[in-house]
């Protein structure tokens, strides 16, 4: 094949971003390829802690325990290449707006379940 007729996915070069990334983009298109469901099954999560909002939609990492709590997995920047390592969770979080600017402790947060539970 020509270069132009293939595939291609760049990733970010932050180790958790590009985990997030594959995760979100690649391997639903990779599912898609095999012929298999590309969904993610989505839980709605409380969130655990208060939220500051982002000015872009954001993932945070967290885990969710066999007794139903939900914890975040430390520090979430993207650099931190072990708040992945035991997550099992993508919590989506939206952007910040005039009208929202953080969430509440408890807020209902769509959840990516990344792993097993």
């Amino acid at each position: 094949k020509q270069w132009y007729q293939r595939r291609v996915r760049g990733l970010p070069g932050n180790p958790v971003s590009a985990m997030v990334t594959y995760k979100l983009f690649v391997l639903p298109a990779l599912r898609i390829l095999e012929g298999r469901d590309p969904q993610y099954s989505v839980l709605h999560i409380p969130l655990p802690s208060p939220r500051t909002l982002d000015p872009r939609p954001e993932y945070i990492r967290a885990v969710y325990s066999g007794d139903g709590k939900v914890v975040l997995t430390g520090g979430q920047c993207s650099s931190r290449l072990l708040s992945m390592r035991s997550a099992n969770l993508l919590l989506s979080l939206p952007h910040r707006s005039d009208n929202q600017t953080e969430l509440p402790a408890g807020t209902l947060v769509p959840a990516l379940v990344i792993g097993a539970l």
